[in-house]
């Protein structure tokens, strides 16, 4: 977040925004950062809130972007999976983004999301890609759910 973005940038004016960090099991550690609508920030620009999200369920989803919201700015879902939780497995893997992406996609308050990750070790059983670039199973799914085509934030 920055005070007076347009000055560094010689006019380009993209946009801002702030991060925030995940929330799960009912626990909240968004904080009041942006508070209402970007008060706590006294001159300061947000476009829009990014967010990590990396629990098990729906409904959990549903809390989180609930509470993100609250902010009255457009979510950019910046990384999710399924990376709490001891069921990490491939299949575990795929639950949740079959569960999540519909979600996703039918939020108006959610303008990008993405996956995490396209290769890591840092969760298990969550590469869209192998190591040659091919599409794994996770990534093949991914490219498989319905993503209208819409534009913009």
């Amino acid at each position: 977040m920055r005070r007076d973005p347009q000055a560094p940038l010689c006019g380009i004016s993209p946009l801002l925004g702030i991060p925030l960090s995940a929330a799960c099991v009912g626990e909240s550690f968004h904080g009041d950062a942006v508070g209402d609508g970007g008060a706590a920030c006294e001159g300061c620009r947000v476009d829009f809130i990014a967010a990590h999200w990396y629990a098990c369920d729906r409904p959990a989803l549903e809390r989180n972007l609930g509470e993100l919201e609250r902010y009255r700015r457009p979510i950019s879902l910046t990384e999710f999976s399924r990376g709490d939780g001891a069921d990490r497995s491939p299949e575990a893997q795929a639950a949740t983004m079959r569960e999540a992406v519909p979600l996703l996609e039918s939020d108006p308050d959610v303008f990008r999301y993405a996956w995490f990750s396209g290769r890591t070790e840092a969760i298990p059983n969550v590469d869209l890609l192998g190591a040659s670039g091919e599409l794994t199973a996770l990534g093949a799914l991914h490219v498989s759910l319905p993503h209208p085509e819409r534009c913009g934030p």
